[in-house]
């Protein structure tokens, strides 16, 4: 237990609501996914949800992080949680938001707009771990259109949540050396996969320290 007087800010939380939003991955079970046992989720968590899970800890803010909502209207699911801060019940949260967006779409910037014109919006994260094991791989690190684009982040004021397997972090450094106006956060500890003896075959794992 915790001493009272100790406060928490919940730094990575997600909420749906699936009667107003789309959540692909979560919805639709032939699509490839990291998340077993998909079924037990497939229902609303909302803001009053959070907090009975939370119950007697001292949260006094959060930050949600992008729940892969339908890529197709990215900003939907921000202007969603917006919505939710103001809510009298849900006593704030979230207090920033993390949005998704496509950084080698054609129209990021606009999506980047929009996501910063809600007042809660703190950064975006897109994962880069996502395709990489299709028959056609796509690493959005090696995409000159996605790395062309990626300073508007610093245009915006965003952050970025690095989400990515360890095999792409030496162009994850890279990345981070180039953009020295934007505050990378690493998501998920960079995914570390089970060092088995097949894993090792298929992964190298490299250091995140940037000299």
């Amino acid at each position: 237990m915790l001493p009272a007087d100790v406060r928490i800010i919940d730094a990575h939380f997600h909420l749906w609501n699936l009667d107003e939003n789309l959540y692909p991955w979560l919805v639709d079970e032939s699509r490839p996914s990291l998340v077993q046992g998909r079924a037990a989720l497939r229902r609303n968590y909302l803001v009053t949800d959070y907090f009975r899970d939370v119950g007697s800890l001292n949260v006094i803010a959060g930050v949600h992080i992008q729940a892969e909502h339908d890529a197709r209207d990215p900003v939907r699911e921000t202007r969603w949680l917006q919505g939710t801060a103001a809510l009298p019940e849900s006593r704030g949260f979230p207090q920033a938001i993390v949005a998704n967006a496509d950084l080698a779409r054609p129209d990021v910037e606009r999506v980047l707009e929009q996501h910063a014109s809600f007042a809660n919006t703190r950064g975006i994260r897109q994962a880069l771990h996502r395709n990489l094991d299709d028959p056609l791989p796509y690493d959005p690190l090696e995409d000159p259109a996605w790395v062309r684009n990626f300073p508007l982040l610093a245009k915006y004021r965003l952050s970025f949540d690095l989400q990515l397997f360890p095999r792409q972090a030496r162009a994850a450094v890279d990345l981070i050396r180039r953009n020295p106006d934007v505050q990378f956060v690493l998501t998920h500890a960079a995914m570390q996969i089970p060092a088995t003896s097949d894993m090792r075959r298929k992964f190298s794992f490299l250091s995140f320290t940037v000299m």
